[in-house]
C-alpha cells in the first residue's frame, strides 16, 4: 500500500490499467511533519489546514482528523519546531507557544475544526513571510497513561 485514497478510473471506464488517485486530504495549505504514536482509535490523528494563510484573507481552517470520537480538542501554534516526547505522543511545535480558541468537542467520526483568525490574539506571531507551526491535542483516557492525545503537526506560511 501506497497511500492513502480513491482510485478511479482517468476515463470512466471501469478495468482499465490507468487510475487516478483522488487526494483524500481536499486543498490543503502547509506540509504535515512529525508523526507521532497512534491513538486509541488505532490510527495516527492529524492536523490539517486548508484555505489561505492569507494576513488580508485568511480563510484558513484548521482541521484535526483521525482522533477519538466526542473527546475535547484544540489546537496550538507556535513559532518554531521541535520534537519531543508529550503526553502520549510527541509534541511537534515550540517557540512562542499560544492556544487557538475555541476548544471544541471531535464528531462521531473523530473530527473537528475551526477558523483561524489572523486578527485573534492567539495569531500575533503571524507576519507574513513567516511560518506557523500547528499542531491538535486531544483527550483519549483510553490510551496511555497521560490521557493527552497528540496529533501530527503542519508548517502553514504566512502570506500578505
Amino acid at each position: 500500500r501506497y497511500g492513502h485514497g480513491n482510485f478511479t478510473s482517468v476515463d470512466g471506464v471501469p478495468g482499465r490499467s490507468l487510475a487516478r488517485l483522488e487526494n483524500p486530504c481536499g486543498d490543503m495549505t502547509g506540509t504535515p511533519y512529525c508523526s507521532t504514536r497512534r491513538n486509541s482509535t488505532g490510527q495516527l490523528a492529524l492536523t490539517r489546514a486548508r484555505g489561505e494563510a492569507s494576513l488580508t484573507a485568511g480563510t484558513l481552517e484548521l482541521q484535526l482528523r483521525q482522533a477519538p470520537a466526542g473527546v475535547p480538542a484544540l489546537f496550538a501554534v507556535g513559532t518554531e519546531e521541535t520534537r519531543a516526547p508529550a503526553g502520549d505522543g510527541v509534541i511537534c511545535i515550540s517557540g512562542t507557544l499560544t492556544r487557538v480558541t475555541p476548544v471544541t468537542f471531535t464528531d462521531p467520526a473523530g473530527e473537528m475544526s475551526v477558523p483561524f483568525d489572523f486578527g485573534a490574539g492567539y495569531a500575533s506571531s503571524a507576519v507574513a513571510g513567516s511560518n506557523l507551526y500547528i499542531q491538535g491535542f486531544f483527550r483519549d483516557n483510553a490510551n496511555g497513561q497521560s490521557g493527552l492525545g497528540v496529533a501530527d503537526a503542519v508548517r502553514v506560511r504566512v502570506r500578505l
